[in-house]
Order: structure tokens, then C-alpha cells, then sequence
């Protein structure tokens, strides 16, 4: 598999990407040929495994350039911040990458990936938020609560088509979250 960055390998790699994306509007990965992927971005078979083994090696690097993404802006998040400015930058991420949001976090085909996403903004929300005045026993458990239920608010916004806005599905999980972390 090709190892090199330059800018040729890039700009390959990013039309396969796109080309995946856009095949899993209509189908799950399960049902994408390598034949599929190779067509949408206009490109050979052979060049395809000069950089992937298969479709799903291009979906799992999909998937962790889009966690390392999410990491990479929660890790600008310091705890002095304000933690509503935060959760909106969040949401303006997700609307702006809507595509690819819309086909990993709200499809069960992308369970194992949901897990994953969840796993790693659980880590970074436990070194992010103050301490609590909760029994340590089960801050684990109101952060699992609060993760999950702000991804199913940001799920089904998505689903609905980002029927409200930035702003207001931002005070919305601002809102729970206070209300569910407070003694």
C-alpha cells in the first residue's frame, strides 16, 4: 500500500473517501464493491489497493479521521471556556460535515463506529468537565447518560434535516446536560 503523503496520494485517497460517502447515501458498505467505489471516483482497481485492502479498510480510515477531528477540537475546549461556546462549535462541526454524520452516527449499519465516537468523546468529557459533586461511583454513569442523550438529540436533528437551529439545538443539549450533571 502506497505510504506516501505527497500530493498525489492525497488527492487519490480524498476522491476515494468522497466516493464512499456519497455510495453510502443509497447503500450500507455491506452492499459496496470495490468495483462501486472505484467507478464514483474515476479511478483503477490497481490504484485503489495501492493505498486500501479492501472497502472496509477506506471506511475505518473515514471513521478515524472523523474521531481524530472531533479530539482535535475538544482538546482546544480548556476547562475555563465556556462550555456553551464549546457544545456550539460541536454542532456547527456536525452540520458542516452533515454527509458523513448523516451516514455514521445515524445508521445502526455503523453501530461498532457510534460506539467508538461515544468511547472517545466520554474520555475527553471526563478530562473537560470540573469536578463533579457526585459520588465517583457514578459519574461514569451520568456522563454515559449525558453522552448518550445529546448524540440521540444530535441524531435526530440530523434526521429532521437540521429542522432547528445551530443555536437552539446547542442550548437544547446545554440545557439537559446542566440539568442532569447538577446535585
Amino acid at each position: 500500500m502506497a505510504t506516501k503523503n505527497n500530493r498525489r496520494t492525497l488527492v487519490t485517497k480524498k476522491m476515494l473517501k468522497s466516493s464512499l460517502i456519497e455510495l453510502m447515501n443509497n447503500n450500507p458498505i455491506s452492499k459496496i464493491t470495490i468495483k462501486d467505489i472505484c467507478e464514483q471516483a474515476e479511478l483503477s482497481r490497481s490504484t485503489f489497493y495501492l493505498h486500501y485492502k479492501d472497502q472496509y479498510d477506506l471506511l475505518y480510515e473515514v471513521e478515524n479521521e472523523v474521531i481524530t477531528t472531533v479530539i482535535e477540537q475538544l482538546k482546544k475546549i480548556s476547562p475555563d471556556m465556556d462550555p456553551l461556546l464549546s457544545i456550539r462549535d460541536f454542532i456547527e462541526y456536525v452540520h458542516k460535515e452533515d454527509h458523513i454524520f448523516r451516514i455514521l452516527l445515524c445508521r445502526q449499519e455503523n453501530y461498532h463506529f457510534q460506539e467508538k465516537f461515544m468511547e472517545q468523546l466520554k474520555i475527553n468529557a471526563l478530562e473537560l468537565i470540573p469536578t463533579l459533586n457526585l459520588d465517583s461511583k457514578i459519574v461514569d454513569y451520568n456522563i454515559s447518560f449525558v453522552m448518550h442523550g445529546s448524540l440521540a438529540i444530535i441524531r435526530d436533528w440530523i434526521e429532521k434535516d437540521f429542522d432547528l437551529s445551530e443555536q437552539t439545538i446547542s442550548d437544547l443539549v446545554f440545557d439537559l446536560c446542566c440539568k442532569s450533571l447538577d446535585e
